[in-house]
């Protein structure tokens, strides 16, 4: 009760009274979930444009003594019927079970409403199962891969289910879900998302035996620093003076830094200059759209050491004069060694050569690795009965436009591709003649929405091909030489396409000039060395990663 008392300052939620209607016309949805109903009471206070008449309300005004009683009685009521919660640690426990709100919702008292159906999910493990009643983290696997946990609860209504959205609300509807059976779960998240398909919040399960959940989306977000939701008070800015601004991220003081729970990480000291009066400084990181600040400190004689930075990122040192961010140094680059390098420019000048605006994933590997044993053949009758093997591939193949050239020169009206494997999803599929010109023929049976996929010499478009891909050219044709590209997500440049080199210097993106994209490439000349850069495709108006160019080859950030 006292930890509950001593942070409840600076918590919040909608008064009840303020949303009478819109809690009635919640209430009236057919068999809502109570995890779902407060997830969506919750929609005021994340929607307050769509909710005017909301009024915020502090907890500390309102909770009654018998209100905390019933949630402490609760809280242990879990811990004794709980095996994985008999030993857990204070902590743990206090930010796992105990907290009687999840975000900014109405408050609600009521124990023990657990989804049924996902209840007779966790009295079976309970029951049956010696490593989920040992281990919540075991327990909360369990759960979740059950079909029960999946939420099949259609909101009909338009503008709720909109609001709700519930694809990128899981981990906080998992959360709830998750504590009403008792199990410590609390969420984390990524303040600067790099990768926008990451996850950037994801319920974690407190176990007490194991020190944190291993998730693979964390190698492709690209972040520094990541922190958790708390319902304990931790520190946050607190310059002397009043006037000295602190981004918005900073005045929460209900975020844990966890970085070193998934990173390995290290501290880093920078000389600062800070206007007079003003004692904090912050790192920023960049999240394709804008630098966004993950990590404060304060100056102490000209310097301001950061603490559990993760290694292998790109920060940028920043401050808040009038309230606006401004860089207080050159980007750099904090290595897994401990040393630091400026990305701010060399002086030099030289030509870049781009291939793609993202870096190249391995999850699309598995497309080139069943490459190998694909084969191209060749007849001049429609049934391929008397074909000519003309060429099978033996390399796995990446991103680039593989080519080969025939051994010798083939002529036929009919010509085939025959992947070695259940299916392949292409990108380009060219046969070229001795001009070296595409050779443009029909599909067998002809598609006419994917007629021209192959042979557009845009990256970006596919065909998924499933077995062998015939193709009538009219007439009898010579091939001197065979192109073909898989489909390696978005991130290829596109022929045609006009894109914009930006360099990072002297605090602001400065234009390297614009180039059209030919041969799968886009070259840049004249461009500062040593920078940090990013590429904007102007014909679609999207950005890409950032990245430097290291010991000649491009690294993405």
């Amino acid at each position: 009760a006292r930890f509950l008392i001593e942070n409840m300052p600076g918590h919040w939620g909608i008064d009840s009274a303020s949303i009478s209607g819109y809690i009635a016309h919640v209430d009236s949805l057919p068999g809502l979930p109570h995890a779902l109903r407060r997830l969506l009471l919750d929609m005021p206070a994340r929607y307050p444009d769509s909710f005017p008449q909301a009024k915020r309300v502090e907890d500390i005004r309102i909770v009654k003594a018998q209100d905390l009683i019933g949630q402490v009685d609760w809280a242990f009521r879990m811990k004794d019927s709980c095996p994985w919660l008999e030993h857990i640690g204070f902590d743990m426990f206090c930010e796992g079970i105990l907290p009687y709100r999840i975000a900014h919702e109405p408050l609600d008292f009521s124990h023990g409403q657990p989804d049924s159906i996902l209840q007779a999910v966790y009295d079976y493990a309970q029951q049956h199962y010696d490593d989920c009643q040992q281990s919540s983290y075991t327990m909360t696997m369990f759960i979740q891969r059950s079909h029960e946990f999946r939420n099949n609860y259609t909101i009909k209504d338009k503008r709720l289910s909109v609001m709700a959205s519930i694809s990128s609300q899981e981990d906080k509807l998992s959360t709830i879900r998750l504590r009403d059976l008792g199990i410590p779960v609390t969420m984390d998240y990524n303040p600067a998302e790099a990768v926008p398909t990451s996850n950037r919040r994801w319920s974690t399960p407190f176990d007490p035996r194991l020190f944190t959940k291993s998730y693979y989306e964390i190698t492709q977000m690209g972040s520094g620093k990541f922190y958790r939701q708390t319902y304990a008070h931790n520190p946050i800015p607190a310059p002397t003076d009043r006037e000295e601004h602190v981004p918005a991220f900073f005045r929460d003081p209900f975020q844990k830094d966890v970085t070193s729970i998934y990173l390995h990480t290290a501290d880093v000291e920078i000389p600062v200059s800070l206007p007079a009066g003003r004692e904090y400084a912050y790192l920023a990181m960049y999240n394709k759209e804008e630098w966004v600040p993950v990590a404060f400190a304060k100056a102490e004689n000209g310097k301001c050491r950061f603490r559990d930075l993760g290694v292998d990122a790109l920060y940028l040192p920043v401050h808040y004069p009038e309230g606006r961010m401004e860089a207080l140094g050159a980007p750099f680059v904090f290595y897994c060694n401990g040393k630091t390098q400026a990305k701010g420019g060399t002086g030099e000048r030289k030509k870049l050569c781009i291939e793609r605006t993202e870096p190249y994933q391995g999850k699309f590997e598995y497309q080139g690795e069943e490459f190998p044993g694909s084969c191209f053949e060749c007849d001049d009758n429609r049934d391929f009965k008397s074909a000519d093997t003309v060429y099978i591939e033996k390399e796995m193949l990446n991103y680039r436009l593989a080519s080969t050239a025939l051994a010798s020169t083939p002529t036929a009206r009919f010509w085939r591709f025959t992947p070695n494997s259940n299916y392949v999803v292409m990108a380009e599929l060219h046969f070229i003649n001795e001009k070296g010109q595409i050779l443009q023929g029909k599909y067998i049976p002809e598609d006419a929405k994917h007629s021209t996929d192959l042979t557009d010499e845009d990256s970006q478009t596919f065909r998924i091909i499933e077995d062998a891909l015939s193709i009538d050219f009219g007439k009898p044709v010579s091939v001197c030489g065979i192109e073909y590209m898989i489909f390696s997500g978005q991130g290829n440049v596109r022929n045609g396409h006009e894109y914009e080199l930006f360099y990072f210097q002297e605090g602001a993106w400065h234009s390297a000039g614009k180039e059209k994209a030919r041969n799968y490439r886009v070259v840049f000349d004249n461009v500062p060395a040593g920078s940090l850069y990013q590429v904007v495709d102007r014909t679609e108006e999207t950005r890409g990663a950032l990245f430097t160019q290291e010991n000649g080859r491009i690294r993405y950030w």
